[in-house]
């Protein structure tokens, strides 16, 4: 779509993403004065029933929820036969961009997936589940804060479906060329084998997210979507290296086949990557925040006796002792001498009177 196009109240300015449904576009809203990003469906899918419900069902599930990390859907429209959203526009990069640059220092990875952890916590209180939690699917604005897109693939958590079977949705994107291969390697191994998922898919899937950050490569990697599809299901990820322990532990029970042995609740998964975190920052020399220290300024003086002070390093209890010390020496050295003199002094002034009266009398 050309630079200009004005669809509704929407002018395009330029193309910034395509999906397996859409394109997304920079566009300026001429009603409110402001950018927005433009998700627009397909033409080829309007006529799917399929698709156009898929697409609306992200506009609502994202509409019911307000959270910083989740991204804020303005509008939902149609416009010659063209079916759009319109959200916020997010000014950064998305995540996989960041991990493919390889700019993801530990303390930084904790800290998106938390954020992350925190959005996902306040969807699974609204009872929906994103079940496509990936790095295209997180946009990193440049003040380092994260946001979630695309709803598409959200459920409900009160649906019903039946024993061994997903719905319907789920069965159309793993079968569609061009979006599994994208998905299927965060896919939870319940989701994968089309088994009843719930919030714990989650969990599983933002701790493929945080693996992928600190190694720059997922742990479920496969040549084809089948095998991929085997890895998630039936092998294990490799340990990280140079990790801390209880990294290492977190990761692990994000990770488990079995959802029972997993985190039950995604804010536990976020409260110890936030305790971890505050430990690391507290360990860490270079991560403590400054003390906030008040500046006086000293005279010549008071810096000359300050000086003194320090090259000498003596204790104020110790130089408080040495200083009774002193008093109590000089005060014993006058008692010595003091008294005798003043015996003898009274002796000879006696005597010296004595001299005169008889002196005088004679």
């Amino acid at each position: 779509m050309l630079s200009g196009t004005k669809i509704g109240r929407y002018e395009i300015l330029k193309k910034i993403g395509a999906g397996g449904m859409g394109e997304v576009y920079l566009a300026h809203d001429t009603q409110l004065d402001r950018d927005v990003a433009l998700k627009i469906l397909l033409a080829e899918f309007s006529s799917d029933s399929g698709r156009v419900q898929r697409f609306k069902l992200e506009a609502k599930a994202a509409s019911a929820l307000n959270h910083p990390n989740i991204i804020t859907i303005h509008d939902v429209d149609e416009t010659d036969n063209l079916l759009y959203i319109a959200t916020e526009f997010v000014d950064g990069e998305n995540l996989r961009e960041l991990i493919e640059k390889r700019e993801l220092k530990l303390f930084y990875a904790l800290r998106i997936a938390e954020q992350v952890a925190d959005a996902i916590a306040a969807a699974h209180e609204a009872n929906i589940i994103h079940r496509d939690i990936k790095p295209e699917n997180i946009m990193i604005r440049r003040d380092g804060y994260a946001k979630i897109l695309d709803f598409g693939l959200a459920k409900p958590l009160y649906r019903q479906i039946s024993e061994g079977s997903e719905d319907a949705l789920t069965q159309m994107v793993i079968t569609q060329p061009g979006m599994i291969l994208g998905s299927v390697r965060y896919m939870s191994p319940e989701q994968a084998r089309g088994k009843i998922t719930d919030e714990r898919t989650d969990i599983w899937s933002l701790g493929v997210v945080l693996y992928e950050m600190l190694t720059g490569k997922n742990p479920f990697e496969g040549e084809t979507v089948s095998d991929s599809l085997a890895a998630v299901i039936y092998l294990e990820p490799e340990p990280l290296e140079d990790i801390p322990a209880e990294l290492q532990r977190i990761i692990n029970k994000a990770l488990q086949k079995n959802a029972a042995e997993r985190y039950q609740n995604i804010k536990d998964f976020a409260l110890d990557l936030k305790n971890l975190r505050l430990q690391l920052n507290f360990d860490s020399l270079d991560t403590k925040p400054p003390r906030l220290i008040k500046t006086v300024e000293l005279t010549e003086d008071e810096k000359n006796e300050r000086k003194t002070l320090i090259q000498k390093k003596q204790p104020l209890g110790n130089t408080t002792n040495k200083q009774s010390l002193r008093t109590k020496t000089i005060s014993n050295r006058l008692g010595s001498w003091f008294l005798p003199t003043l015996v003898f002094a009274a002796i000879g002034f006696i005597a010296l009177a004595a001299w005169f009266y008889l002196a005088i009398s004679r």
